[in-house]
């Protein structure tokens, strides 16, 4: 397993906390510049990530999970609900950047994932979770 954060301290709790575990390797780094080889990981998580991140940044980002993922591989991603997804919700999701001074989030609500996510990377299930969502890619093959 390999981990990356953009943040020391963050790394430095996730060094104690998975101490026990053997095939650890936790990096500092940025998701738009990984530092890994190309098709280099069969499964790749993004947790929370994306509504943080201007639509370059996020844009960046895509390319790097595409460029790391093997054909065939998949992607787990976990962040907010977006618009329209729950409705109900909807309300609630245009206050969160305004009350938390959230400033890509208005942004990311909007975005339409499978369109950045591009033709190669097919949406293969949606999980609504609460005020969040799981969504699973897979990579298609070469």
């Amino acid at each position: 397993m390999t981990g990356i954060d953009l943040s020391a301290p963050y790394l430095a709790v996730a060094r104690g906390r998975l101490a026990g575990w053997s095939r650890v390797a936790l990096a500092e780094a940025n998701a738009d510049t990984l530092p890994f080889a190309d098709a280099s990981f069969e499964i790749v998580t993004c947790v929370y990530l994306f509504h943080e991140l201007p639509h370059r940044a996020r844009s960046a980002v895509v390319g790097e999970i595409r460029r790391v993922l093997k054909p065939g591989g998949r992607l787990i991603f976990v962040d907010s609900l977006q618009t329209g997804d729950e409705p109900d919700y909807d309300t609630m999701l245009d206050w969160f950047p305004v009350a938390f001074h959230e400033p890509y989030y208005a942004s990311y609500l909007r975005e339409d994932l499978s369109r950045l996510f591009g033709p190669d990377m097919h949406r293969t299930a949606t999980i609504p979770a609460y005020f969040s969502k799981v969504l699973s890619f897979r990579r298609d093959h070469a």
